[in-house]
């Protein structure tokens, strides 16, 4: 149903564009138009399947950075309980 709802909208936006292009060059912008079109649709289709990707490898990143930070509190904290108590007078 959504799909449907965007695929309208774009091609609305498409023939008003494509209406507006013939009107005021005569047609001539037109193949300029198909081009950047099919340009942006295969950029959208690889962003489509790249971002998962990207997205994991950055998660993938994060939890290697959180667990060596977990890793450094803990080898601090097992090094000042084994530091011995300061002398008191």
């Amino acid at each position: 149903m959504v799909g449907g709802g965007t695929a309208g909208l774009v091609q609305t936006g498409t023939a008003l564009l494509r209406g507006a292009s013939t009107a005021t060059t005569g047609g001539l912008a037109n193949p300029v138009l198909a081009t950047v079109e099919n340009t942006a649709a295969v950029g959208g289709v690889v962003l489509t399947l790249l971002l998962p990707l990207l997205a994991a490898g950055l998660v993938v990143l994060l939890l290697g950075y959180m667990l060596s930070r977990l890793r450094r509190w803990r080898a601090r904290q097992r090094a000042a309980r084994q530091l011995p108590a300061p002398a008191t007078r």
